[in-house]
């Protein structure tokens, strides 16, 4: 109980000393890296850090883990695929010994003890042998991915019975971007022409924030955060709005 109420008092002294000192980040060390340095591509697309504190990113050629000294690269391949033969990494994942890759020709599963591939197949995930990209991955409240496809929507994922379902919604767009799962039980869907939608996955009730109503900068939403006093921060091609 005494180390806890110490390591407590310790960030709050930290936390006072950053607040107080305006000039404490200007003395802070940036760090390049690229390919050169061992990065797989200059192109880096997404950075997630396992719960070993490995950081890995998603890049143009394939994805990458960074232990603090050295990048290790990984590249698929697959018999018999086609689709899979472009290495391009859009988003990562990290959860325990597996990490979910988001391209786009679908998802694909890395088996950190095993070292092994695997293409998560799902027909909802195809439409006349198009397969639709996978923009977004998530952790989902009630266990599982929720996983955002560009041209598909929204599905949730099972990592234990690896199955797809759809989430079933009055949608705006279904070219889906971003995703953000709130504790209040709303999943905030930012779409690329048509805004955010925000699901109440209860009721499955939608209000959407675009151009054509409420204000909004841009109908384009890149990005979704909640900060720590509860507003959401919405990332657009036109500036970002919060939503309080």
């Amino acid at each position: 109980m005494m180390y806890r109420v110490i390591f407590y008092f310790f960030l709050l002294c930290s936390s006072l000393f950053v607040n107080a000192n305006p000039t404490y980040f200007a003395h802070e060390r940036f760090e390049k890296f690229g390919i050169q340095d061992g990065l797989s591509s200059s192109k880096v697309f997404d950075i997630k850090q396992d719960k070993d504190g490995y950081i890995w990113c998603a890049t143009d050629e394939g994805f990458c883990r960074f232990d603090g000294i050295a990048f290790k690269n990984y590249r698929w391949a697959f018999e018999n695929s086609l689709d899979f033969t472009n290495q391009q990494a859009l988003k990562i994942y990290c959860d325990e010994n597996r990490i979910y890759i988001g391209t786009n020709f679908g998802l694909l599963m890395y088996d950190v003890e095993t070292d092994t591939y695997k293409i998560l197949k799902n027909n909802a995930l195809q439409s006349e042998n198009n397969l639709y990209s996978v923009h977004s991955i998530i952790k989902r409240k009630e266990g599982g991915l929720w996983i955002g496809t560009y041209g598909n929507g929204v599905y949730s994922f099972d990592p234990e019975t690896e199955s797809f379902n759809r989430l079933y919604y009055q949608a705006s767009d279904d070219r889906v971007l971003s995703l953000y799962e709130s504790p209040e039980g709303l999943l905030y869907i930012g779409t690329h022409f048509g805004g955010l939608d925000i699901v109440h996955l209860n009721t499955r009730s939608v209000t959407n924030y675009s151009v054509q109503n409420r204000n909004f900068p841009d109908s384009q939403i890149e990005a979704i955060f909640r900060d720590s006093y509860g507003d959401t921060w919405v990332g657009t091609w036109n500036g970002t709005n919060r939503i309080g």
